[in-house]
């Protein structure tokens, strides 16, 4: 939740709007860190999924 700057509270809609805010800027071909491009796809790519991110919510 960190990485996209959003609560546990959130809905899919946030996520969703999140991630795009975060890759314009983030994304290498834009000039954005690579490795900081890869943390956002992994963050989006748990919580984006309902059941990998009920498992990140008890797990974490």
């Amino acid at each position: 939740y960190r990485t996209l700057g959003l609560k546990p509270k959130c809905t899919a809609e946030d996520i969703k709007k999140a991630y795009r805010e975060k890759a314009r800027v983030l994304h290498p071909d834009f000039g954005g860190d690579p490795s900081a491009w890869q943390k956002l796809l992994k963050s989006y790519e748990i919580l984006s999924e309902p059941e990998s991110r009920k498992m990140y919510d008890e797990h974490g």
